[in-house]
């Protein structure tokens, strides 16, 4: 009777093992099932690790940084993403992205002034990665200024045709002399890529940018932001036009300064330096420096003097430095650096 219950024992235990024998093999010939070995890789079936799909890349208006977008790799155990990026029509790694759900990235050192093309591997915790996924670039925004017919030209899309664009959207800033504003978008046919404004005389800039948008309107890729400066205010006929503050406006400015003057007396008690035409004089600064370097004067009104002191005290007896900056519409802008000897 003992005997027939130990008997019973073993056959039970017999039975418990082969069926705990037959369900490890059902997982082991599971092609979903995954057992981490000693080293905690995964022990994967060999069907090969699903790749992800690429969203987009775009540019952050603000900081101007392309970013990456993809749709994650629908494989349970993914460790992460590889980026790759093109080079010479050769693909090399770029930068490792950590995490299963981490789908997005941002590429802080590249410059969004140019095309950039990128393609996504997920790897599993084995590090085994996939296919590479389709290329996705930046898209780039080019401008052209044409001063004698005023006429901004704006070109994109080289290199940058993903099927699915509707169309594009050109959204422009224009800036007017007296600081006003103007924001406008237009929609443009995903088969043409420049555009051309014609600018009025009273605009000094036009900021623009173009953005690449889907037939639902929830996947876009926007440029790089272009600030194009109008050079030239005025009518021409030649290639080399003259903008406006190359046009010289009265005679030449002259400026004389003393190289003595004694706060002591009543006479030549000042040092004023002696400019010759100074209402053509847009810009004037005047900074007097002692021989340790130390600022004890400045002023940026071409009719005030200096009277050899500083903070109401009289300065000792000795040679001081001065700097005069001045800028004359036409003429540009002019240092004039000498010294001073201040008698007491």
């Amino acid at each position: 009777m003992k005997g027939d219950g130990l008997y019973k024992s073993f056959e039970s235990a017999a039975k418990f093992k082969y069926v705990l024998l037959m369900a490890m093999l059902f997982v082991l010939s599971s092609a979903k099932a995954q057992v981490i070995d000693t080293t905690g890789c995964y022990i994967r079936d060999p069907l090969p690790t699903t790749a992800c799909i690429p969203i987009v890349a775009t540019v952050d208006s603000t900081t101007q940084f392309v970013e990456l977008s993809w749709h994650p790799s629908p494989d349970t155990d993914i460790m992460g993403y590889r980026i790759c990026i093109e080079r010479n029509q050769l693909w090399f790694d770029y930068d490792t992205v950590w995490g299963a759900t981490d789908t997005t990235y941002i590429c802080t050192d590249l410059s969004s002034l140019v095309s950039n093309r990128f393609r996504i591997m997920a790897f599993d915790s084995c590090l085994k990665g996939s296919t590479l996924s389709d290329p996705i670039g930046n898209l780039v925004l080019l401008t052209g200024w044409d001063s004698c017919s005023r006429t901004l030209t704006l070109s994109w899309g080289e290199g940058f045709e993903p099927e699915w664009v509707a169309h594009y959207e050109c959204r422009y800033t224009i800036v007017y002399a007296d600081a006003s504003t103007s924001y406008q978008v237009e929609t443009i046919s995903p088969t043409i890529h420049t555009k051309s404004l014609f600018v009025d005389s009273g605009v000094v800039a036009v900021r623009s940018s173009i953005v690449a948008v889907d037939d639902l309107g929830l996947r876009w890729s926007r440029s790089n932001n272009k600030n194009q400066r109008m050079e030239a205010w005025y009518p021409c006929n030649s290639n080399t036009p003259t903008p406006p503050d190359s046009i010289p406006e009265g005679p030449q400015v002259e400026v004389f300064c003393p190289n003595v003057f004694t706060p002591s007396l009543s006479t030549n008690n000042l040092f004023k330096p002696v400019i010759d035409h100074p209402e053509y004089i847009s810009s004037y600064d005047l900074i007097i420096f002692n021989r340790q370097g130390i600022k004890v004067f400045s002023t940026k009104n071409p009719a005030q003097s200096w009277d050899g002191t500083s903070n109401g005290v009289l300065l000792p007896q000795g040679a001081y430095v001065y700097r005069i900056h001045f800028q004359q519409a036409g003429y540009g802008a002019k240092t004039l650096v000498g010294s001073v000897l201040l008698l007491n």
